[in-house]
C-alpha cells in the first residue's frame, strides 16, 4: 500500500485541475510516511556484496567495492559499535639484537679441580654431550685484574651446545687474585707464566710478570694442566684484557680470525711469553687451537657477554 499507480493512457491535466492534484499529492505522501521533496531511502550492501536498495548491510561481512557516492549525495556510514572492534595489539618492543631463548641447559657434571693458595674451590662445569667429538674449554679469568670474561663464562653456561660439541666452564682460575684485585695469584705469581712449556724465571717475586720459583710450582696452574690433560679439548679460549684484540696465539689461525670476526675485534700476534697456558696446549696437543681474547676494559654489557658467548660457541 502507498504506492500510486497510474495508467499508460496518460492525458494531459487540464489547469483547472492543478491545484486539486496537488492537494491529492499532499494527502497521498502524508499516508506513505514521507513529505514533499525527501529523498529515497539510501541504498545499502546486501549480504551477497551487491547494492540493494533500503536492506541495511552487517558490519561483518565484506562487500564488493563499488563506485563511491559523491559527498553531497551520502550520509557517513555509522560506525560499528564499540564492543564489536577487536582490541588493539599491544606496541612491539623495539627491535634488538637476537639473544637464545629457553631454559638453561642442565649441567652435565661439575667438578672441583682444586683450591687455590688460599684455600678457595676452582670448579669447571661441563655441559653438553660428554661423549661429542668436540670440546670447547672456556676460561673465564686467570689474571685476577682482569675479570671482564668472567661474564662471557656464566652467559656460556645458559646457553645449550650445539650438537655433537661438549663445553666445559671454568669461570676463575685465580680466585685469590680476583678477590684481590691482582693479576698475580696470592703467592705474587703471574699463573700465565707458570706454565712448563718454555719456561723461564721472570722478574723477582712481587714484580708484574714474576713466574714463581719453577715451573707449576702454584697449585692454580697444576691443577689446570691435569685437567687439560685430561679432557684435551679441540679449542680453549682464555679471556684477558684490556688489548681490546684477539692474539694469533699459534693455533688455527682461521679459528682465531673467525672469532674476532663475529665479535667485531682485530687480531694481532702479541709477543709470546714463556710460561703461557696456550703456548703450552698448542704445544702439547697437536691439532687442536688454545687462544686469547683481549676484552676492552671496564665491564662487558649483557648484549656484549652474549655476543662473545655465541662466537665461542661457533669456534668450537
Amino acid at each position: 500500500m502507498g504506492q500510486v499507480i497510474m495508467s499508460s493512457h496518460f492525458r494531459p491535466v487540464p489547469p483547472r485541475t492543478l491545484p486539486f492534484v496537488a492537494a491529492l499529492a499532499l494527502v497521498l505522501g502524508t499516508a506513505c510516511g514521507t513529505s514533499p521533496g525527501a529523498a529515497a531511502p539510501a541504498a545499502t550492501r546486501g549480504a551477497t556484496g551487491t547494492v540493494s536498495p533500503g536492506t541495511p548491510g552487517s558490519p561483518t561481512e565484506t562487500a564488493t567495492p563499488a563506485p563511491s557516492p559523491s559527498p553531497a549525495a551520502s550520509a557517513p556510514p555509522a560506525a560499528a559499535p564499540a564492543t564489536s572492534l577487536p582490541r588493539p595489539a599491544p606496541p612491539s618492543p623495539p627491535a634488538t639484537m637476537a639473544v637464545p631463548t629457553g631454559a638453561p641447559p642442565v649441567p652435565v657434571r661439575t667438578l672441583v679441580l682444586g683450591q687455590s693458595v688460599k684455600g678457595r674451590p676452582i670448579t669447571a662445569v661441563e655441559f653438553g654431550d660428554p661423549a661429542a667429538a668436540r670440546t670447547l674449554l672456556v676460561v673465564g679469568c686467570i689474571h685476577g685484574n682482569e675479570p671482564a670474561g668472567i661474564a662471557v663464562a656464566r652467559r656460556l653456561e645458559q646457553l645449550a651446545p650445539p650438537q655433537g660439541t661438549a663445553v666445559w666452564v671454568i669461570e676463575v682460575l685465580n680466585p685469590d687474585g680476583l678477590a684481590a684485585g691482582t693479576r698475580q695469584n696470592a703467592d705474587g705469581v703471574d699463573l700465565n707464566r707458570n706454565f712448563p712449556y718454555a719456561w723461564q724465571p721472570l722478574d723477582a717475586r712481587g714484580g708484574l710478570m714474576y713466574s714463581g720459583p719453577s715451573a707449576l710450582s702454584e697449585p692454580e696452574s697444576k691443577l689446570a694442566v691435569d685437567f687439560l690433560d685430561k679432557v684435551r679439548p679441540t679449542v680453549t679460549i682464555w679471556y684477558h684484557q684490556h688489548e681490546d684484540l684477539v692474539d694469533l696465539s699459534g693455533g688455527d689461525a682461521s679459528i682465531e680470525t673467525r672469532y674476532a670476526s663475529m665479535v667485531g675485534l682485530r687480531t694481532q700476534q702479541l709477543q709470546r711469553y714463556p710460561g703461557s697456558a696456550t703456548s703450552w696446549e698448542n704445544h702439547m696437543f697437536a691439532g687442536t687451537t688454545a687462544f686469547v681474547v683481549e676484552l676492552p676494559a671496564g665491564s662487558l654489557t649483557p648484549a656484549a657477554a652474549t655476543h662473545h658467548a655465541m662466537a665461542a660457541l661457533k669456534s668450537a
